[in-house]
């Protein structure tokens, strides 16, 4: 799952004494608040443009003939399907990541899809792959009509 985190911009001001905003102009994403799982590994796509640069890794799917290689990304386009690790965390743990307008790295040829919160088909050639844990092990696992969150991604390959 993800939270945007928006900057709000007003006057601030009192409201049956207590501290508030009035006035607001303008909110702005700055950032998201990213939860993965226990074991360090979630997929995640969000509509911003997100600056990896901490202890949360996004990684991109390629295709090398025939074989899936992952590639470390940092700046990351918007609506672009992308695998995060985190390592040596053992429970459920979120992760700030902030909005960036750098220059998006390049992930033509990514295989990673965003989710739309409907169901994903196995597909035949290409087929559909979540993460997901079967018979206690981690995974892509063929799709099967498993709904993948909006803010999710989901792998499609030959």
């Amino acid at each position: 799952m993800g939270c945007a985190k928006v900057l709000m911009k007003g006057d601030v001001a009192k409201y049956c004494g207590k501290p508030g905003i009035k006035n607001v102009d303008a909110g702005e994403v700055v950032g998201q608040s990213i939860k993965v799982t226990s074991v360090g590994l979630a997929t995640y796509c969000t509509d911003v443009e997100l600056a990896f640069d901490g202890t949360l890794k996004a990684y991109i799917a390629k295709d090398d003939n025939g074989t899936i290689k992952l590639q470390q990304v940092t700046n990351v386009p918007a609506n672009t399907g992308v695998l995060l690790r985190a390592a040596g965390i053992n429970e459920d743990t979120y992760f700030d990541v902030n909005v960036t307008d750098d220059a998006a790295d390049n992930v033509e040829g990514n295989l990673f899809l965003k989710g739309n919160d409907a169901a994903v088909a196995s597909g035949s050639n290409p087929y559909n792959y979540i993460l997901n844990v079967v018979n206690d092990k981690l995974g892509f696992y063929r799709a099967y009509g498993q709904k993948v969150a909006k803010n999710r991604a989901y792998l499609q390959t030959t």
